[in-house]
């Protein structure tokens, strides 16, 4: 950011002096032939000045989208959903001419949105400057290209006169299979009496403090969505809290992550969590109107739920599972006999470490004679994803 404030005033006063505002590149051949121009020695000013002229950015040009940062640097790179978040050639820009401008480019299916950063030198991580575009992630906000096709998700936007449902606070549930208090927030749909002879069905999400967030799952929204819209019938919907507050800790790679011998969290979700609420809640308690859902690892670990808790778990709702954490959990499933009710199972086709793995899944599942719906979006490893998913995901689990 401070390098734009310093380079800015010195285009204003290009614009001014010239007296015409810069001209917009018509097309990426004309952005092409200004960069050439650029290299061979042409005006590193006048070409920023047109750049920024046609920001935000990045610039996108049918299925490419054009990235750029100004500043000093020996390396730039833009990393993310794209290309991954690790040091790649494939992430790397390049340095146009002997100017201080970095430019980078992707091709990208029509309607896609993904996250990304800027890295400085390897270890600086900025977010774009020129891109008003955020999403919040686990580790805090990511720069977001959002492709001309893509639209923002109606399912977790707030629309008047949508009754509200309530969302409980923090309840500390002391679990003795795992050794320690785990905090849940029950979500009771608007109009729910207690004492009614209705019982609802079971939405239970791991993770749940950031399906909980507007700005990451947007879940309380969505469920007042669907429920209102009469998509769905009124349910119940836990949140289990991954987080110890009070070491500040996330505890969602030891809970979420199964042994082929043992899983303590999933134990207390299926022998002290589930027999709590459907003692305090009038629910339908039954595995077929008992639904969990799970993001990455917490994909992997309703898969598992559905293989080793059968008799609790009858539908799962898995986005971009991260199965390749724990393969055996795939090869158990294809060797059992078990067969879930229904299955919800959505990936990214830019999480090439997702895809393999949630095909497998839906394939094993739908010879299983399981009710599969398998979504395969132009997006990535993001709460932009998820978040723009949720709505299906609860619609077929849940739906009448």
């Amino acid at each position: 950011m401070r390098t734009l404030l310093f380079v800015l005033p010195a285009l204003l006063s290009i614009a001014v002096i010239a007296g015409v505002p810069p001209a917009l590149f018509a097309s990426l051949a004309d952005l092409d032939r200004a960069i050439a121009e650029v290299e061979q020695g042409g005006d590193p000013e006048l070409f920023w000045a047109r750049v920024t002229a046609s920001a935000p950015f990045p610039l996108v040009f049918g299925q490419t989208a054009v990235f750029f940062w100004r500043g000093a640097g020996k390396s730039v790179e833009w990393r993310g959903d794209l290309v991954g978040w690790e040091p790649s050639r494939a992430a790397q820009g390049r340095r146009i001419g002997s100017t201080d401008v970095w430019t980078w480019r992707h091709e990208l299916l029509p309607r896609s949105r993904a996250d990304y950063k800027i890295v400085v030198n390897g270890g600086t991580w900025l977010l774009d400057p020129a891109n008003p575009h955020q999403q919040v992630g686990g580790y805090g906000p990511n720069s977001e290209i959002r492709m001309p096709g893509w639209s923002a998700p109606e399912n977790a936007t707030r629309k008047a006169g949508v009754p509200r449902g309530t969302l409980g606070g923090d309840v500390a549930i002391s679990s003795e299979k795992l050794g320690y208090a785990v905090n849940v927030r029950v979500y009771t749909p608007a109009g729910f009496d207690p004492a009614a002879a209705k019982r609802l069905p079971v939405l239970y999400v791991t993770d749940g403090s950031d399906y909980l967030n507007d700005d990451m799952g947007g879940a309380v929204v969505t469920l007042d969505n669907l429920i209102a819209g009469a998509t769905i019938p009124p349910v119940l919907a836990v949140f289990i809290d991954p987080w110890d507050r009070v070491a500040n800790v996330n505890r969602r790679e030891r809970e979420l992550i199964p042994s082929p011998a043992a899983c303590a969290f999933c134990d207390f979700i299926a022998g002290e969590l589930v027999p709590m609420i459907d003692a305090r809640y009038p629910t339908l308690a039954s595995p077929e109107h008992r639904a969990i859902l799970g993001t990455s690892l917490g994909g992997l670990h309703a898969t598992f739920m559905a293989l080793r808790y059968p008799k609790t778990f009858a539908l799962a709702s898995v986005q971009s599972p991260a199965l390749g954490v724990a393969p055996w959990v795939l090869d158990e499933l294809e060797k059992s006999t078990v067969r879930p009710a229904r299955a919800f199972i959505d990936v990214g086709l830019y999480e090439e470490w997702c895809l393999p793995g949630a095909r497998r899944l839906c394939d094993t599942l739908e010879r299983r004679r399981t009710r599969v719906m398998h979504l395969e979006v132009p997006d990535g490893h993001s709460w932009g994803h998820w978040r723009a998913t949720l709505d299906d995901a609860i619609a077929f689990l849940l739906a009448p």
